[in-house]
Order: structure tokens, then sequence, then C-alpha cells
């Protein structure tokens, strides 16, 4: 089967580590390391997309141009 790309779309944000209360050493409230990648989500989704836009309507015309750009 052919690898088919994803593509994330959310609004635009500061990275996770800017979203989650976190202590100095980058431990949220429940103990666990808030990742600082400078990623606006969980880096094995961040890791798996092709992209992301920060709209469905904007999605649409971005995959498009990728899937243009890489055949």
């Amino acid at each position: 089967m052919a690898w088919r790309p994803v593509w994330a779309y959310f609004a635009p944000d500061r990275s996770l580590r800017d979203q989650v209360p976190h202590d100095p050493q980058g431990y949220d409230a429940q103990g666990f390391a808030v990742e600082d990648f400078n990623l606006p989500r969980n880096l094995m989704l961040a890791a798996s997309w092709a992209g992301y836009s920060a709209t469905v309507e904007q999605a649409v015309g971005d995959l498009r141009r990728h899937l243009a750009s890489t055949s």
C-alpha cells in the first residue's frame, strides 16, 4: 500500500511547554514531563504529520500544494 500523508489542522498556538503549566524542572501537576520540542502538539503526533494548517479550509489547499510538490 502506498504511503499516505497525514495533514493536521488546528488553530496556531504556542509550544506545548507554553500551553501546559509546569514547574521549573518541566513537570506538570501530576508529575509528568512536559515535552520541550518547541512544537504545538505532542512529538509523536507532530512527527507523523506532513504538515498542518489553521483551518480545514486552509488545509485542503495546503495539502494539495504539498502533494503537488512531492509527486
